[in-house]
């Protein structure tokens, strides 16, 4: 049951993070917030909480709706106190402004003007603009006074007073394209305008730190490591270089690289001789850092890069940028995150905590001999500086100030508590807790990511970097604790509670983390996921059972032991056939109930993920030789494929298959197959850009192959003539379908063209039956009368058709062969005496072979159309076969397209439900092109009656066979 509330935001305001909520079955609506606990209401109307660690990304220092500020809202809105006086004094705003340069002033030993903002993007938008205005007017100064001795020198040239020798320019690289002895005060203005166009032309440089957020807008993301964040923006100019904090000497180095010349010169005043001066020229804006990084993963900086980085800044004349937007406001222990390393800033930023929860305030501090005047007029903002934000800014700055600073000391014993809490955990759930991180009441957990996990879920969370998502999910649904990730760290677990934290709450987290250790410890995949499946936490098992085998580990220690160089590994692409399936791989998933188990899958519509590559599997040819088998599934079902064939999903779907080739390339696979329904959504493979070096296969050719060979031993098996048989292929109008009503038109009495019934299934039905008359007819040329039997040979022995053979001669047959051919029929004899082409299902009641080669999600051929004694042939996947046809003891009823390992070997720990010593055509298939070494596809595209020959043969040369079942009920 989806909350219609999550449904509305997810149409009008934020569709994919609705999605993404969805997927993780996180969908509560939040009624009521207090101090830290958080009242939800489910999808049904039902009502809970939870203890909210999350704090609005550490903007809630006093916890949710603290009374005191809300007492200083209802006071501010009670005495009607303008919030907008734009263009005048603002009185309490002056006063927060005050106050915050009197305590930068306490704590830091600076004066600073402060300037307000919205937010915390908009704080450093605010002071990256005052900085590159700074740098601005610096170049303007340069410029200035070199135009002022531009005038003066022309003067003095014009008055004799002094020469301009043409080798000024020797030692610049103008050298070579001055040839005068002297020149004029224009032609070196001109000539040193061109040396310094390249210092005047170059984009100013920014110096962020490698894993920096500093927000979303357009320059704030250009200065977020992230390039999810970052890429799609790069183009709007700003150009910010990635340090990392542990290597300063990188910076040293960059600025050698991209450092600019302004060329000056001066007039010796006792010889009147000119000669050039080289000049710094002001390259960089800024160097902006979080003192503790926040969506990075919780990383401290050390104070010792801090420091370095101020004498950087200091010997280079740029300024050095805090953001603390996050870490400031006291969470780390301090009000300043810079306080206890004695590094003052030249710019210090606030937001988040400055508006207690109830406003959106920001706060850039500038050092007062830094500041521009004129940068008053430059930058100004609409809602920036609004009285009620500063009047709340001005109890939140009493609140953490007062008692001397009671609530610094209570972040940092409060963080104390909770970072040793976990750092227990870790030591008693070894393998869970990588690292616990932070300073007071900034706290990153991470979790170790195991792509050999024995949980299949850990396993594929970890594989596509989303195991904090999980992790957040379960914390939340199941223990009642809200902790996401960070952005930039997702197997990270962000807490930024503040300081009315109880005690108790503490207690509460620390358990809920354990609940969380325990599970990953013994690997219960069911309640990592249970709760996206069923919100009813009534239902749920609530026991930590023990999974915990090391089966993968130990797969892939004995895959590495036995590794020889030279074995080619293939890549096989498939989906799950249903959601009953998704405990295939994973005991713990058993516990699921079938209703669980599809909500999952249906909750889960918006991502494509394809599971961690598991251990590839070895198999060999009859003669020796090897190839390794590398499968990878899709988490779509069969029924959900099929949806997004005709949905809005294809392209997202095919783009996932097209990440899973490439990923396949880079594990190693040189062919790549695509199994049930990919192939079908991939037009067999058309549809994909080409990876280089690794061709497709839609493997249609080997399934039909070995099909249609165990479907003629079956039958003869039951005393049956295919030439006295009357056949019908379902799913004819597809292109397996066509190939085996081809090579089933060689052989039997009659058949049938059995379409699905939907709009357009006739004129495919149509092409279908053209192409069998095409077929014929170039089988008839080719081969003549001796080696055909049943329909094939009534047609060749008809007059009209051998006339129309004969007026061919030795042309290529015509485009529209089968189609004239089969009017000449009709035209004969009314009707097709031969071929059937019909919609109606009911039809193959008739049947003695019944082919069914359908794409279809669920069953659909059942025991009452099923003739007596019938041979069936099912290649569907998933099968087309009702289970009431295959309990038949008077049906010989087959799986087909399935072959014969060589050897009898076994596949069935990766490939389910299949018959002892046997796997997918298809799979097959892709296994004899690593085989093979062919760098062709062999089954590109539509195939071919002759591909199918062709293959079949190859793959009987390496040992692969038809499986043909025990004949029932004669």
């Amino acid at each position: 049951m989806n909350n219609p509330e999550l449904t509305t935001y997810e149409k009008y305001v934020n569709p994919l993070q609705a999605k993404l909520l969805k997927a993780n079955g996180v969908e509560k609506t939040f009624i009521k917030a207090e101090g830290h606990t958080l009242t939800y209401k489910n999808a049904k109307g039902e009502t809970g909480s939870i203890i909210d660690c999350l704090c609005g990304y550490g903007s809630l220092m006093f916890g949710h709706n603290h009374p005191r500020i809300h007492d200083t809202v209802k006071d501010f809105l009670n005495n009607k106190t303008p919030i907008h006086t734009q263009f005048a004094p603002r009185p309490i705003t002056a006063r927060l402004a005050e106050r915050l340069s009197g305590l930068a002033e306490k704590y830091l030993d600076e004066d600073y003007v402060v300037r307000f903002a919205n937010s915390g993007a908009e704080a450093v938008d605010l002071a990256i603009k005052h900085a590159e205005f700074q740098r601005v007017l610096k170049v303007q100064e340069l410029t200035k006074k070199l135009d002022q001795k531009f005038n003066d020198l022309e003067a003095r040239w014009n008055d004799g007073e002094v020469e301009i020798p043409g080798e000024l320019f020797a030692e610049t690289e103008l050298r070579e394209q001055i040839f005068a002895d002297t020149l004029t005060p224009g032609e070196l203005r001109g000539y040193i305008s061109r040396l310094n166009s390249v210092a005047l032309s170059s984009r100013p440089i920014i110096f962020a730190l490698k894993k920096a957020f500093h927000g979303k807008s357009v320059a704030a993301a250009q200065m977020t490591h992230n390039e999810t964040f970052r890429r799609a923006f790069l183009y709007f100019g700003m150009q910010t270089v990635f340090i990392d904090h542990e290597d300063l000497s990188e910076i040293e180095f960059i600025m050698d690289e991209v450092s600019q010349t302004f060329y000056d010169f001066v007039i010796n005043k006792k010889t009147n001789q000119i000669s050039l001066v080289e000049k710094d020229y002001p390259a960089y804006t800024a160097a902006i850092i979080e003192p503790i990084q926040g969506e990075g993963g919780i990383h401290a900086i050390p104070g010792s890069t801090l420091r370095d980085f101020r004498n950087i800044c200091d010997h280079k004349n740029f300024p050095l940028i805090f953001d603390e937007i996050q870490c400031g406001m006291g969470r780390s222990g301090t009000l300043f995150a810079c306080q206890p390393h004695d590094v003052a800033p030249d710019m210090v930023l606030f937001a988040k905590s400055i508006g207690g929860g109830v406003a959106k305030n920001a706060a850039v501090l500038i050092k007062r001999a830094n500041y521009e005047d004129a940068f008053g007029i430059i930058h100004s903002s609409t809602f920036a500086e609004d009285e009620l934000s500063a009047s709340v800014a001005l109890t939140v700055f009493d609140m953490l100030e007062e008692d001397e600073g009671a609530a610094y000391e209570r972040a940092t014993e409060l963080g104390n508590r909770l970072m040793e809490g976990f750092r227990e955990l870790s030591r008693k759930y070894p393998g869970t807790i990588k690292e616990v991180r932070g300073i007071g009441l900034m706290i990153g957990v991470e979790f170790f990511q195991d792509v050999d996990a024995d949980s299949a879920v850990v396993r594929l969370v970890s594989h596509h970097n989303r195991l904090g998502y999980s992790l957040f999910s379960y914390l939340q649904e199941v223990q009642g604790i809200r902790a996401v990730p960070t952005a930039s760290a997702p197997s990270t677990l962000r807490l930024e509670p503040g300081v009315t934290l109880t005690d108790d709450e503490v207690d509460t987290i620390i358990q809920g983390f354990e609940g969380l250790c325990k599970t990953l410890y013994y690997q219960d995949s069911y309640q990592l996921l249970q709760h996206v499946g069923n919100q009813d936490r009534s239902s749920r098992d609530h026991k930590i059972r023990d999974y915990r085998r090391d089966e993968v580990k130990q797969k892939r220690a004995h895959y590495k032991e036995k590794s020889r160089v030279g074995v080619p590994k293939i890549g096989f692409i498939a989906h799950v056939m249903d959601p009953v399936n998704i405990s295939d791989n994973d005991p713990a998933l058993e516990r699921l109930t079938n209703e669980e188990r599809a909500g999952i899958y249906n909750a889960n519509n918006v991502t494509i993920m394809c599971n961690a590559p598991s251990v590839p599997k070895r198999i060999t040819a009859s003669f020796g030789k090897e190839v390794d088998v590398q499968f990878y599934i899709l988490s779509r079902t069969a029924s959900q494929v099929l949806g997004d064939l005709n949905g809005p999903g294809l392209d997202d779907l095919r783009e996932a298959i097209y990440d899973t080739a490439l990923q396949a390339k880079k594990d190693g696979c040189t062919a790549f197959g695509l199994g049930m329904f990919t192939s079908v959504v991939t037009n067999n493979g058309k549809a994909l850009p080409r990876v280089p070096g690794m061709p497709y296969t839609s493997g249609n050719a080997l399934t039909t192959g070995m099909g249609f060979k165990a479907m003629q031993e079956a039958t003869e098996k039951t005393g049956k003539q295919l030439d006295g048989c009357t056949a019908a292929v379902v799913g004819g109008a597809g292109n397996i379908g066509q190939v085996y009503s081809a090579l089933l038109a060689e052989r039997v009495a009659h058949l049938m063209l059995v379409g699905s019934g939907r709009a357009g299934s006739v004129k495919r039905l149509s092409r279908a039956y053209h192409r069998v008359y095409e077929t014929l007819i170039e089988t008839i040329r080719k081969e003549g009368k001796e080696s055909l039997s049943g329909l094939a040979l009534d047609v060749a022995n008809l007059t009209s058709v051998q006339d129309f053979i004969a007026e061919l001669g030795d042309k290529d047959m015509p485009k529209n062969t089968g189609k004239d051919v089969a009017t000449l029929i009709q035209q004969e004899f009314g009707t097709d005496p031969f071929v059937t082409v019909t919609d109606s299902l009911a039809t193959i009641a008739s049947a003695d072979i019944v082919v069914c080669a359908a794409s279809a999600s669920e069953p659909f051929v059942g025991s009452d159309i099923v003739k007596h004694e019938a041979v069936v042939v099912d290649i569907g996947v998933p099968l087309n076969a009702k289970q009431d046809v295959k309990d038949r003891h008077d049906v010989t009823y087959m799986q087909g397209g399935l072959a014969k390992l060589p050897f009898q070997q076994e596949m069935t720990e990766t490939v389910k439900n299949l018959p002892h010593g046997t796997v997918y055509g298809c799979v097959a298939e892709t296994m004899l092109m690593g085989l093979s070494g062919s760098g062709r596809n062999f089954s590109f595209g539509d195939i071919t009656r002759k591909q199918v020959k062709e293959v079949t043969a190859l793959a009987e040369s390496y040992g692969f066979a038809a499986t043909v079942p025990q004949t029932r009920g004669l």
